[in-house]
């Protein structure tokens, strides 16, 4: 462990050859950040490419029958399991745990692996899951078997918050079943949310003149409500979040994102 300014710590976590050429974990007053994890075996530095590779206490997390039925997916569900499994050994290392989770984020090569890992992600996690970010993020020059990076960060064991996840009845469908919003203390992460509707997850969009898609100007105020809604069910006080990029997709699609701070504290 070393030790940064302002009382920031820095981890070298237990995953050997994986953690010689940076900090694995940092951790603050509150908080701790693992950097990103990525399914490679920390013994052999090797990715893994099944679950056959896996240890018996991580395939345990995924039931017979999904292996079975989903085999084109198993090396997404091995990959997920082994970076949440790093991000677990780091948050423990400096002082947090899994359970104390209160945003995480995955970034994958390919966006239709997402279901297979926001499965994996809440198969482990189960209740404890907080509000989840999933990214499509590839380009020339990524590992083509590299499938996911993800990072978290968690609350300091014994601080001085504990993580709350909170649920907004009908929009599950659009926050992939993780929570609508996890609130720390005076902090408050969103999960990621679009203008689709909260029941068929349809986008509204319109065409051009030229023949390209553009989003209505509902869509975008229905993604600022739609947030809103979330943060309606955490502190009231919360100032309103700002408009985050536009995703990948046939017919673009503003996506908000919130991480804010209550203007007044209780």
């Amino acid at each position: 462990m070393n030790a940064g300014a302002a009382g920031t710590r820095f981890f070298a976590g237990p995953l050997g050859r994986l953690g010689e050429l940076q900090a694995f974990a940092s951790s603050g007053t509150d908080l701790v950040f693992t950097c990103g994890m990525t399914g490679h075996d920390a013994n052999t530095g090797r990715i893994v490419r099944d679950l056959s590779e896996l240890p018996e206490a991580l395939r345990r997390h995924i039931p017979a029958g999904m292996v079975i039925a989903d085999i084109p997916e198993a090396r997404i569900r091995a990959q997920t399991l082994v970076a949440l499994d790093h991000a677990r050994r780091a948050l423990e290392e400096a002082g947090s745990a899994l359970s104390q989770l209160v945003t995480l984020r995955l970034f994958l090569r390919d966006m239709r692996d997402s279901t297979a890992a926001a499965s994996t992600v809440k198969a482990v996690l189960g209740a404890g899951a907080p509000a989840t970010t999933i990214i499509e993020a590839t380009g020339p020059g990524v590992d083509p078997e590299l499938d996911v990076v993800l990072d978290a960060v968690g609350a300091r064991s014994g601080g001085r918050f504990a993580p709350r996840h909170v649920w907004v009845p009908g929009m599950e469908k659009l926050t992939s079943g993780f929570p609508a919003a996890t609130v720390f203390g005076p902090y408050v992460f969103t999960t990621p949310v679009s203008g689709a509707d909260p029941q068929t997850k349809r986008i509204g969009a319109t065409r051009d003149p030229w023949g390209a898609w553009s989003p209505g100007g509902w869509l975008t105020s229905l993604a600022f409500a739609t947030s809103g809604a979330f943060l309606n069910s955490a502190p009231p006080s919360c100032s309103p979040p700002k408009r985050a990029v536009t995703s990948r997709s046939s017919a673009p699609v503003t996506m908000v994102r919130a991480v804010c701070k209550p203007v007044t504290l209780k």
